[in-house]
């Protein structure tokens, strides 16, 4: 991967998943976040579903007033459905969302907060309402440096 570091916006893309199992994770940290990865893949071997692509997380942030709440999930494409998951686990046939501003970033891992940072920024200057949601797919991995798509949806 190159050493490159750079985050490109683009604006009107959509987020298309199909056969998507998800868990709710809240909040993770590195040690946790790796744990709840590692349950993750163990549950689909457990079923002997196959995942395809890359891992999306996806997490939602909102504000009552002064109090902000967060929602984190795991998301997997499988190449075959698994209607009836076991709890806590869910199964989507297609997860669609449109209207989405894309933030591709390259560089290192540790700096990917700067990629929603960007977003924020993009929204800000070209008078964008975004709904607080985002789906974070790694796409690439190696020797600390990812590359990773950031969509977020506009508010309608």
């Amino acid at each position: 991967m190159s050493t490159a570091k750079e985050i490109e916006i683009v604006d009107g893309k959509t987020l298309k998943l199909n056969n998507v199992l998800s868990k709710e994770t809240g909040t993770l940290d590195g040690d946790e976040l790796a744990k709840a990865l590692h349950m993750f893949d163990a549950y689909t071997k457990s079923k002997k579903l196959t995942p395809y692509g890359p891992m999306v997380m996806f997490s939602k942030t909102a504000f009552d007033g002064a109090k902000m709440s967060q929602r984190s999930k795991l998301m997997a494409q499988l190449r075959e459905a698994h209607e009836n998951p076991d709890p806590p686990y869910s199964f989507d046939r297609v997860v669609k969302v449109d209207g989405c501003v894309l933030a591709r970033y390259r560089g290192s891992a540790v700096g990917l907060q700067v990629a929603y940072s960007k977003l924020q920024v993009y929204a800000f200057e070209h008078d964008i309402q975004l709904k607080g949601e985002t789906y974070t797919v790694i796409i690439e991995q190696k020797d600390g440096d990812i590359l990773a798509d950031v969509f977020t949806e506009k508010a309608r």
